[in-house]
């Protein structure tokens, strides 16, 4: 399985961050089909561990919430490994945080969510 992450951009980060009823109840979800006027394509993780970690459906949630874990700015840039990449991208946050989103196979959007990850339809 294919995993992108896409961080918020700056002007989106306010509203993303309230979480996504919060988006919902305003119209504001982030869509695949437009996905780049509120997002960026960060980086993508293929083969997630090597398919060490079951990424059927009924665990796909599980697999999210590792790569949010995996994506806090303290894990993957500790000593600011990613400030140049996330610059270069236009962002301003190196930690995976409420409104980024993951693209799981090119097919289906989940959001960040106040609690976890919710997919967007």
């Amino acid at each position: 399985m294919k995993f992108t992450i896409h961080y918020m951009k700056p002007e989106f980060f306010r509203d993303g961050n309230m979480g996504y009823d919060w988006l919902e109840k305003r119209s504001r979800l982030p869509s695949l089909s437009a996905l780049d006027r509120t997002h960026v394509e960060l980086k993508t993780l293929a083969d997630f561990d090597n398919g060490r970690i079951p990424t059927n459906r009924p665990d796909i949630k599980r697999v999210l919430e590792i790569i949010f874990a995996k994506m806090q700015g303290e894990n993957w840039s500790p000593n600011g490994e990613a400030r140049d990449l996330i610059r270069s991208k236009g962002l301003e946050h190196t930690s995976m945080s409420v409104g980024d989103v993951v693209v799981v196979d090119d097919a289906a959007l989940w959001i960040v969510d106040r609690f976890g990850f919710k997919e967007v339809a």
